[in-house]
């Protein structure tokens, strides 16, 4: 192309950014994480209505009967043809079928009505001690915190499925935490891109939508991330990152190592003005750690006894099901190849989420750039290879185990590649002349972002 005419192109690309992705359409920070929480919230609508295996609509909101009992291999043999079996799998979805769901949910409603799951529950046979009670037992088979979360919306009147809309509010407050960092690391326009690609594809929303305690991970993660890239230590942010940090560890015990590993180094070199969010957050941890060991306590006799003790025989509580020889196989089923012996298979994460591939460039460019958090990024992502290693050497972590949806031990990090990813791509774009370049000063106080 002769120079002239690549000069013309490169003015029409600068004029067709200063008009479509200038001020007056990206508006305030305020208008674009409203922006995106609606996109969220509007996208979450859609998966959670195309899922084959929801709950009908009226069952969002009906108390269920005392339902069939759920185990690790699905419904008892002896109930598995049964008409109720049928009803519950037809009428109630995951909620009244799949393991997990199953015993989320009626861990939620056993607490909307006051109730302790476990109490009355023998976790060795998985059966209620008292078949006559006038409701459904609850096992205390996972961490209290995500059923906890439900049960105020069981309260509120989703009582078939205590999860849909906390679950729709997680992914779009996860959304705008992921635009908030993406923002102080690249330009609002390329920002804002990343940021909805991530929820309009691959499965990020999919972990979402079917309901896990990982969702509260991923906000505890993302609330982490605001907060060592900004510099606002005030009560309300103590207080925030606090409660999140608390309701990750009791719905998911060890992945708040994954949260104080991000937290600890930043604020400990910064601990004069962070000294707010280091008491807040330990003391909200030890709340919650007496809360659960209490909760333990009265379901199975001693404080230190997790439910983990009665999944899998045990496995998951001991450190055997970790086997670091593994994780070069895992990951590369998990990331690459998929499940190849399965014919419909969960697909690898790759396979929908391939632009993470760019995330390792866009870091390296963060320390060519000397941005100011760069260091940041670095030990967000040594933090986030840590969780992924330990997920994949775990026994259920495995290529062989895409089938029960362990991409979710993972998405609490695709907001971090996106970003990464995002500064490689918006590279690439500045130098046709489409995008400039991300921010390079100091974070601004979120305070003062916010009212921009």
């Amino acid at each position: 192309m002769p120079s002239g005419q690549y000069s013309r192109v490169r003015r029409g690309l600068a004029r067709a950014r200063d008009r479509f992705f200038g001020a007056p359409l990206l508006g305030t920070r305020r208008r674009r994480l409203a922006a995106t929480a609606l996109v969220a919230l509007a996208f979450y609508a859609f998966a959670w209505g195309v899922q084959p295996n929801r709950p009908q609509l009226t069952a969002v909101f009906d108390d269920p009967p005392k339902l069939l009992t759920v185990t690790e291999n699905g419904f008892r043999p002896g109930d598995a043809g049964t008409p109720l079996a049928q009803y519950q799998t037809h009428r109630w979805g995951w909620i009244g079928q799949w393991y997990d769901q199953f015993h989320y949910a009626r861990m939620a409603r056993a607490i909307g009505r006051g109730h302790l799951p476990g109490e009355g529950w023998d976790p060795v046979h998985m059966v209620a001690k008292d078949p006559a009670a006038k409701h459904e037992v609850a096992s205390f088979s996972y961490g209290l915190g995500y059923p906890a979360v439900g049960a105020v919306f069981y309260v509120l009147g989703f009582k078939g499925d205590p999860f849909v809309v906390p679950d729709a509010l997680l992914f779009a407050l996860s959304a705008m935490l992921a635009l908030v960092v993406a923002e102080r690391f690249l330009n609002a326009a390329m920002a804002l891109i990343v940021v909805n690609v991530l929820v309009l594809t691959g499965p990020f929303a999919l972990y979402f939508v079917i309901p896990y305690g990982t969702s509260l991970t991923v906000v505890a993660v993302l609330t982490a991330l605001v907060v060592i890239t900004g510099d606002r230590f005030d009560w309300p942010v103590a207080l925030a990152l606090g409660t999140v940090t608390a309701f990750a560890f009791a719905a998911r015990y060890t992945d708040v190592i994954w949260v104080v590993a991000l937290l600890l180094i930043p604020l400990l070199f910064r601990r004069r003005a962070a000294w707010r969010v280091i008491v807040a957050t330990a003391t909200e941890l030890a709340i919650a750690a007496a809360v659960v060991g209490w909760a333990q306590w009265r379901a199975f006799g001693n404080a230190f006894t997790t439910p983990y003790k009665y999944v899998h025989g045990g496995l998951d509580a001991s450190w055997s099901a970790y086997r670091f020889g593994h994780v070069a196989n895992a990951g590369i089923g998990v990331f690459v190849t998929g499940d190849r012996s399965t014919l419909f298979r969960v697909e690898p994460i790759l396979k929908s989420f391939p632009w993470a591939v760019a995330a390792p460039i866009g870091l390296v460019l963060l320390f060519v750039d000397r941005h100011p958090l760069r260091w940041t990024a670095l030990l967000a992502t040594v933090v986030a290879l840590g969780s992924t290693l330990t997920y994949l050497a775990w026994v259920f972590g495995g290529t062989d185990q895409l089938v029960i949806w362990i991409i979710r031990y993972h998405i609490a990090w695709f907001p971090l590649w996106a970003i990464l990813a995002g500064v490689a791509f918006e590279r690439a774009l500045a130098t046709t002349g489409v995008f400039g370049p991300g921010p390079v000063a100091a974070p601004l106080d979120q305070s003062v972002a916010l009212q921009e």
